[in-house]
Formats: C-alpha cells, sequence, structure tokens
C-alpha cells in the first residue's frame, strides 16, 4: 500500500495517527514513519495490517504488478 492508500483506509475507520500510537504504546513520530514507509518493523506492519484490515501482504505491496 502507498502511503496515500495508508491513510485513505485509515481514514475510512476512523483512525489517526495519535489513536494507533496510543493503541500501540508507541510514538506518534514512529507510527507516522511507518505511514510513509520511512522505517520497517514486522511486528507493527502486522498490527496496523490488521488494524487496517488488509494481509501483511497487501500492506507491503508485496506481489503486485510492476
Amino acid at each position: 500500500m502507498t502511503e496515500q492508500e495508508i491513510k485513505s483506509r485509515m481514514e475510512e475507520k476512523g483512525l489517526t495517527v495519535m489513536g494507533l500510537a496510543k493503541r500501540f504504546g508507541k510514538s506518534h513520530t514512529t507510527i507516522h514513519f511507518l505511514i510513509k514507509r520511512q522505517m520497517k518493523s514486522d511486528k507493527l506492519e502486522k498490527r496496523l495490517a490488521r488494524v487496517l484490515g488488509v494481509t501483511l501482504e497487501e500492506f507491503r505491496g508485496e506481489g503486485k504488478a510492476a
């Protein structure tokens, strides 16, 4: 998923960066970097994918034709 797709899905589900940070016990900066794809964390990517209702592969954009 692109940053925009993640943000769109968050909006659909009524999620905010601050809300996710509190839910995950992380800083809003960490969540922001995760959404902007400026950091990787298997654990957080799995959690965010689950919250967004997508698979980890969909979240990471794996398996898409280039």
